[in-house]
């Protein structure tokens, strides 16, 4: 029994250490971080934030995801950050009541200064497969808008690499995916134990070194 509490501190630490590289792969593997490189998605997102994207299967988008996409459909350098304001089948319209309708029905968008940041209004269907992308800042946006003649201004919903789950400035984003917070979580935890089990280890190997000198001297016990 006397080594019992080194191997459990051992167990500990190395259990920490099996936690910390599990959440970094799936983390590693899953996310994506991405530096802000404009101010297109102004006030949401400022050229310097930081944010973490998550991998997202093109069937998954919702209305108002902020996306990190391949905009070569538009002849653009990408990936750039857009939002989904419509996806496959929508009536996208704007603005002859000062906002955007989808199907008819106003969309209330807290994150945009305007509407359509002064240029000519549009009335769209995106197309089955596609999404209609704006920027948030739609005053000094290159966009869905600028695109109407191609597919309805609609670029492929393949073309999303990742769906921003945290920013630097807003934290997590409404609706993020819960598993980001369950690897961090993991890994956090992994951290922890390690730190126990290193803090454990000395102290148990000096405590079991004690008891080891002591059971011997019990074994030959000095002559009188």
């Amino acid at each position: 029994m006397g080594r019992l509490p080194v191997w459990l501190a051992l167990a500990v630490a190395c259990l920490g250490i099996l936690m910390i590289v599990a959440g970094g792969v799936a983390l590693h593997s899953s996310f994506h971080t991405y530096s802000v490189s404009s101010d297109a998605m102004s006030p949401t997102l400022v050229h310097g934030d930081l944010v973490v994207g998550e991998r997202v299967d093109s069937a998954a988008l919702r209305h108002g995801d902020v996306v990190l996409t391949d905009p070569t459909g538009w002849n653009l350098r990408g990936p750039v950050l857009k939002r989904v304001i419509g996806t496959g089948g929508d009536r996208i319209a704007c603005c002859a009541s000062g906002k955007v309708t989808i199907n008819g029905q106003l969309l209330e968008e807290p994150y945009a200064p305007s509407a359509n940041g002064g240029m000519p209004d549009y009335a769209v269907t995106v197309p089955a497969g596609r999404v209609f992308l704006v920027g948030d800042n739609r005053a000094d946006s290159i966009d869905s808008r600028m695109f109407l003649d191609q597919a309805q201004g609609s670029l492929p919903a393949s073309s999303a690499q990742m769906r921003v789950v945290w920013a630097s400035r807003g934290g997590f984003e409404a609706g993020a995916s819960k598993s980001l917070l369950v690897y961090l979580t993991v890994a956090g935890f992994g951290v922890i134990f390690l730190a126990l089990g290193l803090i454990a280890l000395p102290i148990t190997l000096v405590i079991s070194a004690r008891r080891s000198r002591a059971a011997r001297s019990a074994q030959w016990p000095a002559e009188l």
